[in-house]
């Protein structure tokens, strides 16, 4: 599932969004040079290259 974007916007402030029934989420910089600032849980990860989350632990 892709999440369609809007058009753009000089809009530099971060989104927070809620979406349900996702099992899966991975993200990724647009350009490749570009790291991410990720924070999960108060903790902050700085330069990130992607990240993946599940909605539980696999089983294999």
């Amino acid at each position: 599932m892709f999440l369609s974007k809007k058009p753009k916007e000089k809009d530099l402030e971060p989104k927070s969004q809620v979406i349900e029934g996702i099992t899966r989420l991975i993200c990724t910089a647009k350009h490749q040079n570009t790291m991410l600032r990720v924070s999960i849980d108060g903790v902050e990860w700085n330069d990130v290259k992607f990240f993946q989350l599940a909605a539980q632990w696999p089983t294999h």
